[in-house]
C-alpha cells in the first residue's frame, strides 16, 4: 500500500472516531470507568430500583443524544451547578456533572465525553442535587 493511501486510511479512521464521539445526535454509550467507590453506590439500590435502572439503560440505548435531551421521562440535565456531596477528586476539570432520571427518586449522575456518558454516581434518593427540597436540620 502506498504512503498516500495509508495516510488517507488513517485520516478516514481518525475522522470516523472523531464523528462518533462528537455527534450530538449519535448513539449514546455508557461508561462505568468513572463510578465513584465512596458515595452513592449501586449496591445500595433495591430490587425494583434496579429493574427501573435496567429499563432506563434499555431506553437510552434506543435513543440518540438529541432524543435524550428532549425525552420527558429521562429529564436530562446537562449541567448541575451545586451538589450536596463534593465531586470525586478524579472528576475532570473541564467536565460538567449531568443527571439522568431513572424514577421519581432515583438518578444517575455523570458527565459526557462526546457520545459517552461516564457514570459517576447512582443516586437512589435524589440526594446529590435536591433542588427545591427543604433540608432538615
Amino acid at each position: 500500500m502506498s504512503k498516500i493511501k495509508k495516510q488517507q486510511k488513517k485520516t478516514k479512521i481518525k475522522n470516523t472516531i472523531l464523528r462518533t464521539h462528537t455527534d450530538k445526535n449519535g448513539t449514546p454509550l455508557l461508561s462505568f470507568k468513572s463510578v465513584c467507590g465512596e458515595h452513592y453506590q449501586l449496591c445500595e439500590w433495591k430490587k425494583e430500583e434496579l429493574k427501573g435502572l435496567v429499563n432506563t439503560f434499555k431506553t437510552i440505548e434506543n435513543l440518540t443524544w438529541g432524543d435524550i435531551i428532549r425525552h420527558d421521562g429521562l429529564k436530562y440535565k446537562p449541567k448541575i451547578e451545586h451538589t450536596a456531596t463534593p465531586l470525586p477528586c478524579d472528576f475532570p476539570e473541564d467536565a460538567s456533572l449531568s443527571e439522568l432520571r431513572v424514577s421519581r427518586k432515583c438518578r444517575i449522575l455523570g458527565y459526557r465525553t462526546g457520545n459517552i456518558f461516564n457514570i459517576v454516581w447512582f443516586d437512589r434518593n435524589h440526594e446529590v442535587c435536591p433542588e427545591g427540597k427543604v433540608k432538615r436540620a
